[in-house]
């Protein structure tokens, strides 16, 4: 890793260093110059400041965090906890007492765990809630992530389009741009935490078996802090550059999804070389997950079809199956409660960002600005006028606007009647 890294002349020089001696999770946060410059996030507490509530904040916990009011959540999420035990992510179950010993009494600060039901892959999500614990306002940071949006896929189906002619010439005209996907397996967990804050990368979490609250010592970066997202991805983004001007090979991520565009003639050989150099680097990848190239494809929620590249100049591009319907459930269920969380918000916002992106242009932006309100500065969490409007709009989008069609060849001449 470490002579790849000197071969690319990689800016990022610390991130091999990182990855033995850990990356910091609070106070502030290392910047990567790989990533774009943003308004600085500073920190509104130190981590001394943080750990001198501790000792209050976890009775706080322990007097309120209790069972779910649907037992097999609560299940659910010792499943979570187990699955980062059995992967040796993780040391637990332990109780107070113990960390109080190891660390000293409120020298430790627990991130309260629970899980979310996504209904994109019908399975359960872990979130380790940075906010509410404080973490998360005890991190400062100068650079935000570079989230690579579909841009590229069309810029290369264009640009294949415009080369028709040289590519029929040397591989014949039977040829068509696939697309194959690879996903991280536990991607957050293995990029290690610094030992110097391993007194705040602890959980705390409602065990049914027991009826108390346990707490468990992470080893990785759990998800819902802040400094989680920007040090895991400094991991891809390494990755990418050195498929792209190491190995010119065409490929994007966003987060711990990647995305290997190439020749039908290519027979999967970039993505199996991109699957060899995760190989090398020590990243896992998710088998169960891989898409293998095709013209057809789905990548973040949208499905590309190229399918009618080459004869049409013709790429299609849409929500994926069930995409549409969920968001209109969501929709309708806030409508319906009133209500709508800062986490919900978040959500709604990512997925209408992403068809925003595939197929309704800029349309959907006009009902952003009351969910980022809502995501970033309300304090209330009643659905008021404003954001009911903006849902009622967000419905008619969803329900009228079609699949994008983004036609390169030439069109037939537009009837006028």
């Amino acid at each position: 890793m470490l002579y790849l890294s000197v071969l690319l002349a990689w800016p990022d020089t610390s991130y091999v260093a990182r990855l033995i001696t850990g990356f910091t999770v609070v106070g502030v946060i290392e910047d990567a110059p790989v990533f774009r410059p943003a308004v600085a996030q500073t920190q509104k507490i130190t981590k001394e400041e943080l750990l001198a509530t501790s000792a209050t904040y976890i009775d706080r916990l322990e007097a309120t965090m209790g069972p779910n009011a649907d037992p097999e959540v609560d299940w659910e999420c010792l499943r979570q906890c187990e699955k980062d035990l059995a992967r040796g992510g993780a040391a637990g179950f332990t109780s107070r007492a113990a960390l109080d010993s190891k660390y000293g009494k409120g020298n430790w600060r627990p991130l309260p765990r629970f899980v979310i039901w996504q209904e994109h892959s019908m399975k359960y999500r872990a979130i380790d809630n940075g906010r509410s614990a404080g973490h998360n306002s005890a991190s400062s940071t100068k650079t935000r992530v570079h989230t690579a949006g579909h841009d590229l896929v069309v810029a290369v189906s264009h640009a294949m389009w415009l080369l028709r002619d040289q590519i029929a010439e040397n591989f014949g005209r039977n040829i068509n741009l696939e697309g194959g996907i690879d996903d991280e397996s536990a991607a957050y967990r293995w990029k290690p935490g610094a030992d110097c804050d391993a007194n705040v990368l602890i959980i705390a979490f409602w065990h049914p078996g027991t009826s108390s609250l346990r707490y468990m010592e992470l080893f990785g970066h759990p998800f819902g802090l802040l400094s989680a997202v920007l040090n895991y991805n400094r991991g891809p983004e390494f990755q990418t550059a050195i498929c792209r001007q190491l190995l010119s090979m065409l490929c994007v991520h966003y987060y711990d999804d990647n995305l290997t565009l190439g020749l039908s003639s290519e027979r999967g050989s970039g993505q199996q070389t991109y699957n060899d150099l995760c190989g090398l680097l020590g990243v896992k990848l998710d088998r169960t997950k891989r898409t293998l190239m095709n013209p057809i494809f789905v990548y973040t929620g949208a499905v590309f079809d190229f399918g009618q590249l080459l004869p049409e100049g013709l790429v299609k591009v849409d929500a994926k199956n069930g995409r549409r319907e969920s968001i209109l459930s969501l929709v309708a269920e806030h409508r319906r409660s009133k209500w709508m969380s800062s986490g919900q918000a978040s959500t709604l916002r990512g997925k209408c960002g992403f068809l925003g992106s595939q197929i309704h242009g800029q349309v959907l932006k006009q009902c952003e600005r009351p969910l980022i309100a809502r995501q970033y500065h309300d304090t209330v969490r009643s659905i008021g006028p404003v954001l009911d409007s903006a849902l009622q709009f967000l419905e008619c989008v969803l329900a009228k606007v079609k699949a994008r069609q983004v036609q390169f060849g030439p069109q037939e001449a537009l009837t006028i009647v």
